[in-house]
C-alpha cells in the first residue's frame, strides 16, 4: 500500500490549503481504509487545524509562517502505510502603501494617501495649516520657529512649518542647503553665505531671531 501527497507553498495571509492524498491497495479483494492527518513538525508556536483528520483528502490552516511536516496514515488493517508532506508558509508581505502630491506652482494643494484625496491649505509663512479630508478639516498652528502650538497634531503630508519636509526620527526640517532645528530655532550648521559688513547675530539662528520674516532672503 503507498500513499502520495504532493508539497506545497504558500504565502500569508492565504492560511489555508486542500490536502490531495492519492491512496493505492495492492492487496487483492476489497478493503476500507482508515486515514488519519497528523502534524510531525512545525515551527515555533505553530499549529495546524485540519478540517476533517480522518478523510483522505481535506484541508490544513496554520497560523504562523514557517515549514510544517504533516503525516497522512492509511491502515487497512492488514497493513499501513505513510507519507509525509511538507508545507511551506511565508510570511505575509509588507503593506505598500503611495502618495502622490499635487503641486501649483511649486505649491502643495493636495495629497493622496492610499488613494484617499487630502486638500492641504497654508498660511502666509507657507505653512502647512490646514488638511481637508471628505469634508472633515484639521488645523494646526505653530510658534514663531517652528514648533506646534498646543497638542501636536498630525496631518496627511510631509510638509510642515514654511512649507518644508521634516525627517519622521529627528524633527528636523530640510531647507536644502541645511537642515532646521525647530525646538532650540536654529539651523544645525551656519550660514556658508557671509553678507559684507559689521560682524552680524550668529548665522545659525533663524532670520536672526526675527521670526515676522517668511525666509531666508538672502538664500532665497
Amino acid at each position: 500500500m503507498t500513499v502520495a501527497t504532493p508539497a506545497t507553498t504558500i504565502t500569508l495571509p492565504t492560511d489555508t490549503v486542500t490536502l490531495d492524498a492519492t491512496t493505492s491497495d495492492p492487496d487483492s479483494g476489497p478493503s476500507t481504509l482508515a486515514y488519519a492527518w497528523s502534524t510531525v513538525s512545525a515551527p515555533a508556536g505553530g499549529t495546524v487545524t485540519f478540517g476533517t483528520p480522518t478523510a483522505e483528502d481535506t484541508t490544513a490552516t496554520f497560523n504562523v509562517a514557517g515549514s510544517y511536516t504533516l503525516r497522512l496514515t492509511a491502515d487497512d488493517s492488514a497493513d499501513a502505510a505513510t507519507s509525509d508532506i511538507t508545507i511551506t508558509v511565508n510570511p505575509e508581505p509588507p503593506a505598500v502603501s503611495t502618495r502622490v502630491t499635487y503641486s501649483i506652482a511649486g505649491q502643495s494643494v493636495a495629497v493622496a494617501n492610499n488613494g484617499t484625496l487630502t486638500w492641504i491649505l497654508g498660511d502666509n509663512q507657507g505653512s502647512t495649516s490646514t488638511a481637508i479630508t471628505a469634508g472633515q478639516a484639521t488645523t494646526v498652528r505653530y510658534h514663531p520657529y517652528g514648533t506646534q502650538r498646543g497638542t501636536p497634531t498630525s496631518l496627511p503630508t510631509d510638509r510642515t512649518y514654511t512649507g518644508q519636509t521634516a525627517d519622521p526620527t529627528t524633527g528636523l526640517m530640510n531647507y536644502q542647503a541645511r537642515y532646521y532645528n525647530p525646538t532650540i530655532g536654529q539651523f544645525t550648521q551656519p550660514d556658508t553665505h557671509t553678507p559684507p559688513g559689521p560682524p552680524r547675530a550668529e548665522p545659525s539662528r533663524l532670520h536672526q531671531r526675527q521670526p515676522h520674516h517668511p525666509s531666508e532672503p538672502h538664500r532665497a
